[in-house]
This record gives C-alpha cells, sequence and structure tokens, in this order.
C-alpha cells in the first residue's frame, strides 16, 4: 500500500475515533432523568393546565421507555421543555397564536444529547391535555429506551 493511501486511511480512523458520539450512544445506560420546570410561551397564552399536562405527559411517556423521573437534581440526564409560539396571520388581518413543543435532554455536562420540536404549530385553542400527550408521544418516538437492565 502506498505510503499517502496509508496516511489517509489512518487519518480517516483517527477521525472517526474521535467523532463525537450519537445521541443513542450518549444515552446508553441512563435511567434516572431530572424533569426541569415548563418553560416558554407565558401562562397567558397557554390554556388554563396546559404547563402541567406537558409536565404529566412527559412522566407518563418517559416512564413507558423505562426512565425514572426524579424532581430533584441528581438525574443521570436532564429534561427540558418549553412551548414555543408562532403568530400568523389571518385573511382577516387577525393575529393568531399557534404553539408547539420543544423537548430536549442533557448529559451531565450540559451537552445536549436529544432533540425533538414540533413540526407543525397547532393553534393554541385547539390545545388540550390529549393532544398534548399526543405530540409529546410523537416527539419522544427516536428516543432510546432507558439502559435499564
Amino acid at each position: 500500500m502506498s505510503r499517502p493511501l496509508l496516511l489517509l486511511l489512518s487519518a480517516c480512523l483517527l477521525v472517526g475515533c474521535g467523532a463525537r458520539p450519537s445521541p443513542a450512544n450518549s444515552l446508553a445506560g441512563v435511567r434516572t432523568l431530572t424533569l426541569a420546570s415548563v418553560s416558554g410561551v407565558s401562562a397567558s397564552e397557554l390554556s388554563p393546565g396546559l404547563g402541567l399536562d406537558l409536565e404529566s405527559a412527559l412522566r407518563r411517556s418517559l416512564a413507558v421507555r423505562g426512565y425514572q423521573i426524579r424532581d430533584t437534581e441528581g438525574g443521570e440526564a436532564s429534561v427540558r421543555a418549553s412551548w414555543f409560539q408562532e403568530a400568523r396571520l389571518l385573511p382577516d388581518g387577525r393575529r393568531e397564536v399557534h404553539l408547539g413543543i420543544s423537548l430536549s435532554i442533557f448529559d451531565r455536562s450540559g451537552e445536549r444529547v436529544f432533540s425533538a420540536r414540533s413540526a407543525r404549530t397547532t393553534p393554541a385553542g385547539q390545545w388540550n391535555g390529549d393532544r398534548v400527550a399526543a405530540e409529546v408521544s410523537h416527539l419522544l418516538r427516536s428516543l432510546p429506551e432507558s439502559g435499564a437492565p
């Protein structure tokens, strides 16, 4: 094998070995998650209870995937959920607020190891507990199951 080709191959192997781990690998072995308070859109933009609906849906969906949720520090990773909004101008000139959900999981070093965001927003008045639960379940579909034995 020629020397330049050997050097190129060696460089590729070294780069591959130093690559950032994929999210699935970063979450390998994680069993406990700390859930941060839901943030984002102000309470005046949300229907009553939607913040709690989001937290409850997260707890249920993560538990189904085998994760244990801690309310205080000490989880192997932390979950942050937030509402985001988009304003849409209707044909009659009125402004309509649309909402979506953003979820992220961070490891202990603060590196984001999982992220999901609503692809489409929904008018604020159309959100309810069932809609929140369905969206959270959809967003977490690519989250690997807990590394619990």
